[in-house]
């Protein structure tokens, strides 16, 4: 019907699903309003656009047209002196460099000495941390990493008991473990009717959501304080002797109790939840808890546990924090869920309401083969899967090792620890699946760790790696020459000082390596210790370990032919254009030969006319290289002369281009050569006009805080 009354719609922005409501018990969400123009509006105003406000008393949004692309008027309030910042260092200093004029200039009137007190404070503020929002984020940022933390160590601990459980023989006779799903009355109520009794009253659709967000949802915060099994009434499974017990692992509403296979130990949880319970209001549901007992637990014995505990589900099939309890089958069947859940997304209904930019952060969760080699080399810079998989399981090893008094640290050394360290444990007989992936992460660990030199009494020159090259190695020495093999690194200090012996240096390692050796700066006030060595503070962060494995990989398979400078630079360069990124893909695609285009199928084997239907230009196309095109479009916006957003249009020309080629190709519509560079020159300057009100936006609201 536009294309029949010669109308097209007009750029938007906001949320165009300008309706909402609820049609046979479903909320449903859709667009059904729109705001189009003619030839005559837009040559009238070339910048209008429909702005999608927020709902307001009605189940449809309000549109706002706008007439050009203007800046919000940003006023910045009134200023305030906090009291807070009385006595706060620095604030005195502050006011006094405010109120003194440069100079001692007496023509400074008291409004603009406050106006410059003001600016010094708000300096002083934002270099500060003062702001109880930022202070208040930082603390909650770091909760929630230990949050994480706990839960990757509470589901290796579970895995661990569970396989233990099953695999030996004095735990699985005496042993056993409850999975108890935490409810309320929640989970026995029609919510829904609570729901239509409020729409029927008259409540604003908003308020009912707030309302029904707070009461049909819960979270769930459990303590258990200890009392039973501080009586002795409660035994908790120990993997080893060394071991601690571990009676309990809470986390949110995911909760494991274990105690010995016995009827009084299950009559003795039964009490305590029930307490409370009475005390909280929250109930088990025992329809989905279960029970996982020992391999040698007597059938009898079980009937009267599920008797006393009220629950008749037992196996370890189930999940813990989302992951299975134990893996008793095939892995790779039992995670393909994973895959499932991914591929799932990714062709489903959400995949289709993505553009290209939101794909690729999308896309980065699934396996990705060809597109994972770096930016400069015409990949898109994902991650390898199994790569970046061994980074994060070596983040797991790093933490074990780091922090040796973690419960789940402890419960690991009484089990594998009992001769020897973390780092050169081996990986014991029948070694569930945690623990296995957890020496697959220490492989790679082990290769970043580095000696880091203090008094250097401690470390052998030629048995301990304490120099970086690709990873940590000993330093190698020269040919022909007596190597003393007991020597440490302290004897290569001039006595009594943190000063290398070079003399003593160039006389016993290679040049290379004494250039490596000397820019280490020993702490001789300090013992020698194991740290990571490709940061500065020894931390593992796993971007730093990853770029170690794509080095290693990289040393140990070398690319047989490295690509041209000016191709690298181009590929670099494409991800720099300043331009939405569905254009910086779409150039990318292009460069990259995956336009869908005949020529590709003839790359697949399929035959046919590669003739396009698009008209040739009288002078026929350009034979040269599509790189070498796009090099100087490049060179061209760099360049400083002419306007910049004639200069930097060129992705829209291209991305205008072929739009137009598609329209020709499938629909038939033949648009001219004027109407698609107007086409490109309006998207460009819309787009950059955009970006700078959101640029000056944001350094207005800082100044202004």
């Amino acid at each position: 019907m536009a294309e029949a009354c010669k109308i097209r719609e007009m750029r938007s922005t906001g949320n165009t699903l300008s309706w909402s409501g609820k049609r046979d018990h479903v909320w449903i969400q859709c667009r059904l309003d729109c705001s189009f123009g003619n030839d005559e509006w837009f040559r009238l105003f070339p910048q209008s656009s429909t702005e999608y406000m927020r709902t307001w008393s009605s189940d449809h949004r309000p549109l706002r047209i706008e007439f050009a692309l203007e800046p919000e008027s940003l006023k910045r309030g009134r200023f305030y002196f906090d009291k807070r910042m009385y006595g706060k260092r620095g604030v005195e200093e502050a006011i006094v460099r405010g109120w003194e004029a440069e100079n001692d200039s007496p023509n400074l009137t008291v409004l603009e000495r406050i106006v410059r007190c003001r600016t010094e404070l708000a300096k002083l503020k934002k270099a500060s941390d003062w702001n109880s929002k930022t202070q208040i984020e930082g603390l909650q940022n770091e909760l929630d990493r230990e949050d994480v933390i706990i839960a990757h160590n509470n589901v290796i601990i579970v895995h661990e008991l569970v396989h233990r459980l099953r695999t030996n023989d004095t735990i699985g006779c005496r042993s056993m473990a409850v999975k108890t799903d935490m409810s309320k009355a929640y989970d026995r109520v029609e919510w829904n009717f609570l729901e239509v009794l409020l729409e029927k009253m008259g409540f604003d659709r908003r308020w009912i959501s707030w309302t029904m967000s707070c009461i049909s949802t819960v979270s769930f915060s459990i303590l258990l304080n200890g009392r039973s099994h501080a009586k002795g009434k409660l035994h908790g499974v120990k993997l080893a002797a060394t071991s601690p017990p571990v009676h309990h692992l809470l986390f949110a509403d995911d909760s494991l109790l274990m105690c010995d296979a016995s009827v009084i130990e299950s009559e003795e949880i039964t009490r305590c939840l029930k307490l409370y319970g009475d005390a909280s209001g929250q109930l088990i549901n025992q329809t989905k808890s279960l029970i996982i007992f020992g391999s040698r637990i007597e059938d009898q014995t079980k009937a009267d546990i599920k008797l006393a505990l009220g629950i008749d589900r037992e196996g370890c099939e189930g999940t813990y924090l989302g992951l299975q309890e134990c893996f008793q089958r095939s892995t790779k069947d039992l995670l393909n869920s994973i895959k499932e859940k991914l591929e799932g997304r990714l062709q489903g209904w959400y995949s289709k309401t993505l553009s290209l930019g939101a794909k690729e952060t999308s896309v980065q969760g699934s396996q990705v083969l060809l597109l994972s080699k770096p930016k400069e080399q015409g990949g898109l810079g994902f991650h390898d899967i199994g790569r970046f998989n061994q980074t994060l399981l070596g983040k797991q090893a790093w933490r074990i090792w780091s922090n040796p008094n973690s419960l789940v640290s402890r419960v690991l050394k009484g089990k594998y620890l009992k001769r020897g360290t973390f780092l050169d444990c081996g990986i014991g007989s029948r070694p569930p699946f945690a623990w296995r992936s957890i020496m697959h992460g220490r492989e790679l660990l082990t290769q970043g760790l580095v000696r880091k030199i203090g008094n250097g009494t401690s470390s052998n020159v030629w048995g301990e790696k304490w120099i970086i090259d690709i990873i940590p190695r000993p330093p190698m020495y020269k040919e022909n020459i007596t190597t003393n093999l007991a020597l440490n690194v302290s004897d290569l200090l001039i006595q009594g000082t943190s000063m290398w012996n070079l003399n003593l240096l160039f006389q016993t390692f290679t040049p290379e390596d004494v250039e490596r050796i000397m820019m280490i700066r020993p702490c001789v006030n300090q013992e020698d210790s194991i740290r990571w060595g490709f940061t500065k503070r020894g931390d593992y962060p796993t971007q730093s370990c990853y770029k170690l494995l794509e080095a290693l990989v990289d040393f140990e398979h070398p690319q047989t032919r490295a690509l041209p400078l000016i191709e690298r630079q181009l590929w670099r360069n494409i991800w720099k254009i300043k331009a939405p990124p569905k254009i910086k893909h779409f150039i990318w695609r292009a460069l990259s030969g995956a336009l869908a285009v005949k020529e590709r199928l003839i790359t697949r084997g399929i035959q046919m006319d590669t003739t396009s239907n698009v008209p040739f230009p009288t002078s026929g196309f350009s034979r040269n290289s599509v790189f070498l095109n796009f090099v100087h479009l490049l060179k061209v916006s760099d360049s400083k002369a002419g306007e910049p957003t004639s200069r930097n249009v060129f992705p829209w020309l291209v991305w205008e281009l072929w739009k137009a080629r598609n329209a020709l190709a499938f629909e038939n519509k033949s648009l001219s050569a004027h109407t698609i560079a107007a086409k490109a020159f309006e998207e460009a300057y819309s787009w950059q006009n955009t970006l700078n009100l959101t640029e000056n936006s944001g350094g207005l609201h800082e100044e202004g805080e």
